[in-house]
């Protein structure tokens, strides 16, 4: 028996048989399976399962909630027993009730049945494989960090030609990509939410590189240590040229930001004042003359 923080993956107990049952006559939970299972066809799918384990000291473990249901399904890992390009390999799968679905038990589970693959069965690669449109399953995969290749791609020789659940997709996971070596790859069409073991990476340690911004003046943004490189003026704040338009233009020398504004709000005023006074002078020359007295 392995645990997680809300699961228990144990043996199978016959108290098991009538939920498992339920579980493969359901036709939501076996819609990317050959066909759903009778009640004698899943008894046989536990006494293999249980075999397994007797064979090779793993298997499908049942799966427990803690505080909660007794039986939601299997998680766990299982020997490819047909010919293909990738075996001999060790395959990892799942099967949930629907009503286990959408609390996120298949991705716990399967990292613990990963963690157990690696590091005490000691296997060195674990696959799993789906139809390309059983987009749930795909997701986990992908959440698991297992990797899919198009080239791996094959057609399941248990089905016949033609069937529409022949072709599978492959994905794999190898133990140095368990333990962190690279990232996963997302298979077409899957949007996955990225593992905590990739989401909580911080960057690399040491001082964190100067931005170099624009400001009101300067010269492509450089640095002071730039502009002294190019024999520019070192001083962080330039000395920007401001034009009154008045007939002697007068200009206004700052070196710091407060002075800039104060000298650049001055002009402002001053050139309302003189746009005020024209438009005065202006209307004083375009008014008509008084007719308010009579000329005898």
């Amino acid at each position: 028996m392995i645990e997680t923080d809300r699961l228990v993956l144990r043996r199978w107990r016959d108290d098991d048989h009538a939920p498992f049952a339920a579980l493969n006559a359901d036709p939501a939970v076996m819609e990317h399976m050959p066909a759903a299972l009778d009640r004698a066809a899943s008894d046989a799918l536990v006494r293999r399962i249980e075999a397994h384990f007797d064979e090779h000291g793993y298997g499908l473990w049942a799966v427990e909630v803690k505080d909660g249901d007794p039986f939601v399904g299997f998680v766990g890992l299982s020997t490819v027993d047909f010919a293909a390009p990738f075996a001999p390999a060790v395959e990892i799968g799942w099967r949930l009730a629907r009503g286990a679905w959408g609390h996120g038990y298949a991705t716990e589970g399967a990292r613990r049945a990963l963690a157990y693959a690696f590091e005490q069965a000691g296997l060195d690669e674990v696959v799993s494989f789906t139809v390309p449109q059983n987009a749930r399953s795909r997701a986990v995969m992908v959440r698991l960090g297992m990797t899919h290749d198009t080239s791996d791609d094959f057609d399941h020789p248990k089905l016949p030609e033609g069937h529409a659940l022949r072709r599978h997709v492959l994905y794999r996971m190898g133990r140095a990509h368990e333990n962190g070596a690279d990232g996963p790859r997302v298979g077409p069409g899957i949007s996955p939410r990225p593992s905590a073991r990739f989401a909580t990476q911080k960057s690399p340690p040491g001082p964190r590189p100067r931005a170099r911004t624009n400001f009101v003046g300067t010269s492509l943004g450089l640095t002071p240590r730039d502009r002294t490189e190019r024999g520019q003026p070192s001083r962080r704040w330039p000395a920007p040229q401001i034009t009154r338009p008045t007939a002697s233009s007068t200009i206004i020398a700052a070196n710091s930001p407060s002075s800039c504004t104060s000298e650049i709000r001055k002009s402002a005023r001053a050139d309302s004042r003189s746009r005020r006074a024209r438009r005065r002078r202006a209307a004083r020359r375009k008014r008509p003359p008084s007719t308010s007295a009579v000329t005898r």
